[in-house]
């Protein structure tokens, strides 16, 4: 009997947690990849065409793995840059989608930036606008013993509201930074069903920077960066050392304030698709009810030559 009540009492200490883990997470709204660096784009339009590249990426983040509810993260990113009636400009697209608890986010949105030169590398000053869906889903998991049969658990509920975002990018050759501010109109989410409280997207602030230093040998070259994101309540950074060997092979560690400590490696192919993986130790309450959260991202830049190369033709003569 002390055992099965020790063993409930553990599961609705975790659901405890995790709901409460999930009020933050979700007053800052925006996922928190391990892997930031590697699509500044997703949050901040300002970085649309900064690489001078077409670029796609697609992150899949499963955090808390073994934990019932934990959040479960898709992200896929395009961008590129392009010239429109002689100004220099990028655009793109963003689609996520992420799961915590009974909460749904569908999200889509679209982005264009105005680029400049400046100094040894070009700036981008970005807009975003788009949609979310946010949905409830009133079958989520109640671990035994939770339940007090009082039935107050959410009903099925999505609402869809309209989103913006705005953003600044500087990149040069070896040097990146940015600043945005995502969920800038902060709209209110009211569901058709009374007994649901207003929900609604905090505005959310991102700040990010990372350097590319080569080593006295030409093989290896180092690339720390940073990422702050904040509502103004809750602030968490993020810290990254990367080492990289011939351009191709990658490995690094990050610290996450109050969150976790992580290991990344990846590899870059000859037709340039990036492929990576990062594991993350949890440092929190969380820690020991879960094996750790998982993070997988694919990347690939390409340009299209829109000049045709001038043919050549062999004489005759030398056939």
């Amino acid at each position: 009997m002390t055992r099965r009540f020790t063993a409930i009492t553990q599961r609705v200490y975790v659901v405890i947690i995790l709901m409460m883990v999930s009020t933050m997470l979700y007053s800052q709204s925006d996922p928190a990849l391990t892997q930031y660096m590697y699509n500044n784009f997703f949050y901040n339009p300002g970085a649309a065409g900064s690489a001078d590249e077409i670029c796609l990426n697609a992150t899949a983040r499963q955090q808390w793995f073994g934990l019932d509810g934990a959040p479960q993260t898709t992200i896929f990113s395009a961008n590129a840059p392009f010239n429109i009636f002689g100004i220099n400009s990028g655009g793109g697209l963003n689609i996520y989608n992420e799961t915590i608890g009974f909460h749904n986010d569908l999200g889509f949105h679209g982005s264009y930036a105005y680029r400049m030169s400046i100094g040894d590398g070009s700036l981008g000053i970005g807009v975003s606008g788009g949609i979310i869906n946010r949905a409830f889903d009133a079958n989520w998991y109640t671990p035994e013993g939770l339940d007090d049969g009082s039935g107050n658990l959410p009903t099925n509920e999505s609402a869809i509201t309209f989103d913006m975002a705005f953003g600044v990018f500087y990149r040069a050759e070896n040097f990146y930074m940015g600043v945005s501010s995502t969920h800038l109109l902060e709209n209110n989410i009211d569901y058709k069903t009374a007994a649901n409280d207003i929900d609604y997207h905090k505005r959310q602030f991102h700040l990010t920077s990372g350097y590319n230093l080569q080593l006295a040998n030409p093989l290896f070259e180092v690339r720390p960066s940073f990422f702050i994101q904040s509502d103004l309540a809750v602030t968490q950074f993020t810290l990254n050392t990367s080492l990289v060997y011939n351009k191709r092979l990658l490995g690094g560690v990050s610290y996450r304030n109050g969150d976790a400590i992580s290991a990344l490696i990846g590899f870059e192919m000859r037709n340039g698709v990036r492929i990576s993986y990062s594991y993350d130790i949890g440092i929190n309450a969380l820690q020991q009810y879960n094996d750790g959260t998982h993070e997988f991202s694919v990347g690939y830049c390409f340009k299209i030559e829109t000049e045709r190369a001038p043919k050549k033709y062999k004489s005759i003569r030398y056939l």
